[in-house]
C-alpha cells in the first residue's frame, strides 16, 4: 500500500527544470516586482541563474508533483548577485534592452540594483529575495513551511540571522513576517518606494 502511495505535498530543492514555473509564481505572486516587468523570458532566465548558484538556498513547496510555492535565499547577497551578474550579463542585458529603449529612466532602478547587491553585508546574514504562492493555495500554511524549510538549511550552514524586505504598504506580507517572528529592523528606499525589514534570529 505505501509503495503505491502518491505523495501529495513534498519540500524539495529546485532544479533548473523548475525555473519557468518558478519564475511563473514570481510572477504571479509580486507583478509589481521591479524584475518582473522584464517580462517571462528575463525572468526564467535569472531564476536559472539563481537556482543555479552555489550562494542560494532553493526551496519549492510541490502538490501531486506540481509547483506551487517557492522561497529563494541568499547566503550572502553579494557572492549571490555577483555570481549571477558575471555568469548571466550578457543575456540578461539583451533582455533588458527593449525595455531601456522604451523607458530609458529604468536604467537607474537597474544601477541600484546592482549597487544594493555590492553593498556591505553582515556577516553571516542570509537574505529572503523571493517567496512566493500561487494565489489558488494562498492561506494554507506553504509560506510559512518554505520559510521555517529554509530556516533549517541556513542552520545547517551557520547562518545566524536572515533578513527580508518587503514593502510598506504591504499589509498581507508584513503581518506574515511578524506572524512569524520577524523582529522589524528599519526602513529604506530602492526602486522609487519604501520598504520594510525584518530580522529573524536563527540561533
Amino acid at each position: 500500500m505505501l509503495r503505491g502511495k502518491i505523495e501529495l505535498y513534498m519540500l524539495k530543492r529546485l532544479t533548473k527544470e523548475d525555473a519557468f514555473t518558478s519564475a511563473c509564481i514570481h510572477m504571479e505572486g509580486m507583478p509589481h516586482d521591479f524584475l518582473t516587468q522584464f517580462g517571462m523570458r528575463f525572468l526564467e532566465y535569472l531564476h536559472e541563474l539563481l537556482i543555479s548558484s552555489e550562494h542560494i538556498i532553493t526551496i519549492g513547496y510541490f502538490q501531486r508533483k506540481k509547483l506551487i510555492g517557492i522561497i529563494l535565499v541568499a547566503s550572502n547577497t553579494k557572492k549571490a548577485l555577483t555570481d549571477v551578474y558575471k555568469r548571466g550579463f550578457l543575456k540578461l542585458c539583451y533582455f533588458t534592452l527593449k525595455k531601456l529603449i522604451t523607458k530609458p529612466r529604468i536604467i537607474y532602478h537597474l544601477i541600484q540594483t546592482f549597487l544594493y547587491g555590492q553593498k556591505y553585508e553582515e556577516e553571516k546574514c542570509a537574505e529572503i529575495l523571493v517567496l512566493s504562492v500561487t494565489k489558488n493555495h494562498h492561506r494554507k500554511g506553504i509560506g510559512f513551511q518554505l520559510v521555517t524549510r529554509a530556516k533549517q538549511k541556513l542552520r545547517e550552514v551557520s547562518i545566524q540571522k536572515l533578513k527580508v524586505g518587503t514593502l510598506i504598504n504591504n499589509t498581507k506580507a508584513n503581518n506574515f513576517y511578524k506572524k512569524h517572528g520577524g523582529i522589524f529592523s528599519h526602513v529604506f528606499s530602492i526602486y522609487c518606494r519604501t520598504w520594510n525589514v525584518y530580522y529573524f534570529t536563527l540561533t
